[in-house]
């Protein structure tokens, strides 16, 4: 086992009791996904591929206007839904949907437990099984707060499901950082902290020149032609 990962933890059901189901103040159209921000900074066990983070926007709105969501409650998605939601046919939909819950169904992440002063590890679902036409999900304790707990304590984002759904690779990451700061006429963010919302390595594309022509420019440019910003 790598040393990065000796102290890391399996969540447990006592962890609970730190992350209440409390409902949100607001709930939100279902037009829109919402995260808490936490969301952005999970480490993913292993690096999340589009469609795994499309699904997770896709579902955002079916927890959070469910009535009171737990572990056993099932949520459901169609291949005609995804259909209509990535633009494929409906056979291909089928069978890209049933990779991409077995793929969410595997992945795990690595949060910090400040309580506990330790990382802890979590799957996103607890189960998945297919029955008439539908496929049926049960999410973790942790996922469901992270996609139905919003309150001051808990900061969050909220963004567009078929904007996020339109873009690709690091577009997906550097599109919900920009709604965050949407409010403000213009900032500054280093390059650093801009990497570290992408998910990139610190070293990476040591050259500005080089991480402005491969990363930041052609996903601008999909987000200005894709999106509402």
């Amino acid at each position: 086992m790598p040393a990065s990962l000796k102290k890391i933890k399996n969540f447990e059901d006592n962890d609970k009791n730190f992350f209440p189901l409390s409902a949100p103040d607001k709930r939100y159209p279902p037009e829109l996904a919402v995260f808490q921000n936490i969301f952005w900074q999970l480490k993913h066990e292993k690096a999340p591929k589009d469609d795994v983070l499309k699904l997770l926007f896709f579902f955002s709105p079916k927890v959070r206007l469910a009535t009171d969501p737990h572990e056993g409650m099932e949520f459901t998605v169609t291949a005609k839904e995804y259909a209509e939601l990535t633009g494929l046919k409906i056979d291909s939909a089928y069978i890209l949907l049933n990779r991409v819950v077995d793929a969410l169904y595997d992945h795990s992440v690595v949060f910090y437990h400040p309580e506990k002063n330790r990382d802890i590890r979590t799957r996103l679902i607890n189960s998945c099984s297919y029955k008439d036409g539908c496929f049926h999900i049960t999410f973790t304790h942790f996922a469901l707060y992270i996609m139905y707990v919003f309150n001051q304590q808990n900061s969050f984002t909220k963004f567009k499901v078929k904007s996020a759904i339109a873009l690709n690779g690091h577009g997906l990451k550097l599109y919900p950082f920009l709604v965050q700061n949407e409010f403000r006429y213009n900032f500054d963010v280093s390059i650093i902290d801009l990497k570290n919302a992408l998910g990139l390595d610190a070293d990476s594309y040591p050259e500005y020149r080089d991480f402005k022509t491969t990363i930041l420019k052609p996903h601008i440019d999909a987000i200005n032609q894709k999106t509402e910003l």
